[in-house]
Order: C-alpha cells, then sequence, then structure tokens
C-alpha cells in the first residue's frame, strides 16, 4: 500500500513540475517583452501541459528605429517533457 501512495505522490509531484515550468517559462517571457521597447507580443500564454512545456505568443513583432521589422499572427515554442532542452 505505502508503494501506491509514493507512486501517486510522486505522479503529483511530476505533474507539478511540468505545469509550473510552463507557467514559469510565459511569466518569464512576459517580463522580457514588456521591458523590451523593440520586442512586444498582444499575449502569451503557457501551452502544450501534460505532454509538452511551451508558450503561444498572439501578434509579436519586432521593431528597429520605429520600423516594423517583423510582425506575425502568432508563433509557438515547445519542447517535449522527457526532452526540455529541444526547442
Amino acid at each position: 500500500m505505502r508503494v501506491w501512495v509514493w507512486g501517486v505522490v510522486l505522479a503529483g509531484g511530476l505533474v507539478l513540475a511540468d505545469w509550473g515550468a510552463g507557467q514559469g517559462l510565459a511569466a518569464w517571457l512576459r517580463g522580457a517583452l514588456d521591458g523590451s521597447g523593440a520586442a512586444g507580443a498582444a499575449q502569451v500564454t503557457a501551452t502544450g501541459f501534460p505532454t509538452r512545456i511551451g508558450v503561444q505568443l498572439q501578434a509579436p513583432h519586432l521593431t528597429e528605429a520605429g520600423r516594423t521589422v517583423l510582425a506575425l499572427e502568432r508563433a509557438g515554442i515547445t519542447a517535449p517533457v522527457w526532452n526540455p532542452l529541444s526547442w
């Protein structure tokens, strides 16, 4: 019985870490875009839970010297949970 309890606790911890990684990445990216005068996005949301860690950017744009250099409708950045360094 103890093995099952520890298995459930471990699984819950892994799910919480996965969700937290996605939320943390989205919060970090929001802060980075807000602090930059040359780049921005209309909305940054965490996406991909539970199988992927990632963010979805709505209307990202990049400006240089007052001119728009890059404007997209949406962009997504994701990585699988089992290999978070393969973006």
